[in-house]
């Protein structure tokens, strides 16, 4: 009886084990010897790559380089120790369990084209700024649309982690003299990146601060807010600056009234109260004076109803600001 409650025990013991480590994203899964060190492959291993590679080998991670010029890639590894090594940027996305991409944004394509299968399912820490000067037409795109979003769209399938934007690169080889001093503001959609990717950015001597989805990356690059170093208390004041000052401009724009897009957004969520409209579908009668009067009707209804509360249309109202945010 003893001996069969032990086996139970120890199955039921395995299998818990068993659990907890499928529940763990796949990237850390890999890490194999429990000490938290983790295989990184670097896809652009020029100033942002080499220094944050560099001060990782130093934090015991293996890393492996890659760029255009590998011979670069092989110096870099070989001033670094056994814990370094150069490939080829298949290779590097193939060896790391995160991936960092560090390369000029107009390369983003071809990184796709490259590796993108590869980054699949992978965490992976987005460095890229979009310039137009240097980047041409597609900066001019990933600014309009927001760089996190932008590089989500450019990387299909992979776990973004928008990081180490908004910092000199000089700067970031020396943070792990203070560590912690100085937040690092990230954006991402995915919150097991996130825990993967926190670590990382504390070996590098930053306080992660997570200021938002990927639609929060258009400010987390030069010449914003956000830009430069700021203690992880003053990242979140000015994070806090920037959604109320969203707010006020959709509400002056829209003579304090929610944002049409927001009310329609708000409608596909769950709300407090459905409101039930009394018009039929558009087009279910023919045109005449009476369809021009139902229409003139049902005008005026939806102008009563969007001077409603807030709350009637989105039970979150905060979600209702994001889709305006977006715009």
């Amino acid at each position: 009886m003893k001996t069969s409650r032990r086996r139970f025990l120890e199955t039921a013991t395995a299998a818990t084990a068993l659990l907890t480590l499928n529940a763990l994203p796949r990237s850390v899964r890999g890490a194999g010897d429990g000490t938290g060190k983790v295989k990184i492959g670097i896809v652009g291993s020029g100033r942002v790559g080499g220094t944050l590679g560099s001060v990782w080998v130093q934090a015991g991670h293996e890393v492996m380089f890659s760029s255009l010029h590998i011979e670069h890639d092989r110096e870099l590894a070989a001033s670094l120790g056994t814990n370094a090594h150069a490939g080829t940027p298949p290779e590097a996305a193939t060896f790391g369990e995160v991936v960092m991409v560090s390369v000029p944004y107009h390369a983003l394509p071809d990184v796709r084209d490259t590796v993108g299968e590869l980054l699949k399912g992978k965490v992976v820490i987005d460095t890229c700024n979009p310039f137009v000067g240097r980047d041409g037409e597609i900066a001019q795109w990933a600014r309009e649309k927001g760089a996190g979003l932008a590089s989500k769209e450019l990387l299909p399938g992979a776990r973004i982690v928008r990081a180490f934007n908004a910092i000199g690169y000089a700067r970031m080889g020396q943070a792990h003299e203070e560590p912690g001093r100085v937040g690092m503001p990230i954006a991402s959609d995915d919150a097991e990146a996130v825990e993967v990717a926190a670590p990382l950015i504390r070996d590098i001597g930053y306080e992660p601060v997570l200021v938002g989805g990927l639609e929060m990356g258009k400010y987390l690059m030069p010449g914003t807010p956000l830009a430069g170093e700021h203690t992880p208390e003053g990242i979140r004041e000015i994070v806090a600056t920037l959604e109320k000052a969203s707010r006020s401009a959709v509400e002056v724009r829209y003579g304090g009234q929610p944002h049409p897009d927001a009310i329609a957004a708000s409608r596909k969520s769950r709300p407090l109260r459905r409101m039930a409209s009394p018009f039929p579908a558009h087009g279910a009668h023919a045109a005449g004076p009476r369809s021009v009067s139902r229409r003139k009707h049902q005008k005026n209804h939806q102008v009563a109803a969007v001077q409603r509360p807030p709350q009637t249309f989105c039970s979150l109202q905060p979600e209702v600001y994001a889709v305006v945010l977006n715009r």
